[in-house]
């Protein structure tokens, strides 16, 4: 019987070792993208790492000379990019022309634009009226608020009432999205805003591999080889783009 104890303990040490190390659990549906011990370590930023990930994930040969030049390029500075929003609609309408080259296949899932952080800031000021709260104003902006900076209008709203007016916007879309794409074995290229006007702001791309419908968590691939988690609506709040990125010719 001791024996038997023992060999059942083990079991579920070894069981909990598996997930705790892939960073899943039982009820995730989630795509194993296990190329990290692939990666040729020339990547030095998220749009090359995301790119060269999904590169090694669809059996296609990484070019190196691609990497390079998305690594040099400062996709910060919008305006060089005519009418583009956002730092991945840059990054995006870049690798369609140069990433040709590469043999890259783009599809804009979604991508937030002027009209919709507008939408977003009149349910956020309608949340805040109630809860007596600053609202924020456009007046004085120049006709794309995201030339003032989604940087300056997006991140200066209040965190917990941003996740209620994006919930009450489109919330349930973008999870059917994720699990759309998920379940097609197909990981999303994410576009998070982190950071505050008074923080060094971030505008990465990450990789969204999976969900959990039980936690109500995102799973995604950021710059460490470890799957991180985050609340659907707080995924969502943060949500400026979403696209899939493939090889023209690859082996799945």
């Amino acid at each position: 019987m001791k024996k038997i104890i023992v060999m059942l303990i083990l079991a579920s040490l070894s069981f909990m070792k598996l997930y705790a190390e892939e960073g899943t659990q039982p009820d995730d549906n989630c795509i194993k993208i296990n190329v990290d011990d692939k990666l040729s370590g020339k990547s030095k930023n998220s749009y090359a790492l995301t790119v060269e990930r999904l590169m090694l994930f669809y059996g296609s040969d990484v070019d190196l000379a691609y990497i390079n030049l998305v690594n040099s390029v400062a996709f910060d500075n919008l305006r060089e990019f005519g009418s583009i929003n956002t730092k991945m609609e840059a990054f995006l309408d870049f690798s369609k022309h140069e990433g040709r080259t590469a043999g890259l296949k783009i599809k804009k899932i979604y991508q937030m634009k002027d009209s919709h952080l507008r939408g977003l800031i009149r349910l956020y000021n309608s949340f805040a009226k109630k809860e007596k709260k600053p609202q924020i104003s456009l007046k004085g902006k120049c006709t794309n608020v995201f030339y003032n900076g989604v940087r300056d209008d997006f991140l200066r709203l209040d965190p917990e009432l941003r996740k209620k007016a994006r919930a009450k916007s489109s919330n349930n879309k973008f999870v059917a999205v994720v699990k759309k794409y998920i379940d097609k074995g197909i990981p999303v290229v994410w576009s998070p805003v982190f950071g505050s006007r008074e923080t060094r702001v971030l505008s990465p791309i990450y990789l969204i591999t999976g969900y959990n419908d039980n936690t109500k968590e995102i799973i995604y691939l950021d710059m460490s080889k470890t799957p991180q988690r985050m609340n659907y609506e707080e995924a969502w709040g943060i949500t400026t783009g979403m696209s899939t990125i493939k090889p023209r010719v690859s082996k799945k």
